[in-house]
């Protein structure tokens, strides 16, 4: 599946091709306003980010104090603020944090393991 451009990429190429100053410049200007935009959307978080935050906070917590690896039934069963949440919920925040370059997913006979670096 084709990734979709986005607004920001394609005025990028279409400044690549100008030549004309203004043009040019009107491009520019819509570019900063693109990352103006993007700046201040990514600020604000909503009461469910800010929560899914502080459980994220608290299993990079826990997987620092263990140093161990673990599955996320495992995480649920010993992380206090997980114990209300099911896989479903879990494992996005996970993958949140793989992402972020937090926790480290390793996947052995097809069970996935996460840990710190």
């Amino acid at each position: 599946m084709e990734k979709k451009m986005t607004k920001k990429e394609m005025f990028a190429q279409i400044l690549a091709h100008l030549e004309n100053p203004q043009e040019r410049e009107f491009i520019q200007h819509e570019i900063e306003l693109l990352e103006k935009k993007s700046a201040t959307k990514s600020e604000k978080k909503t009461p469910a980010q800010q929560a899914n935050e502080a459980i994220k906070q608290a299993i990079v917590d826990y997987l620092t104090t263990t140093g161990e690896r673990y599955r996320v039934g495992d995480i649920i069963k010993f992380v206090p603020e997980c114990a209300e949440l099911s896989s479903q919920k879990v494992t996005p925040l996970m993958t949140q944090l793989v992402n972020e370059f937090v926790v480290v997913k390793t996947v052995e006979k097809g069970n996935s393991y996460y840990s710190i670096p």
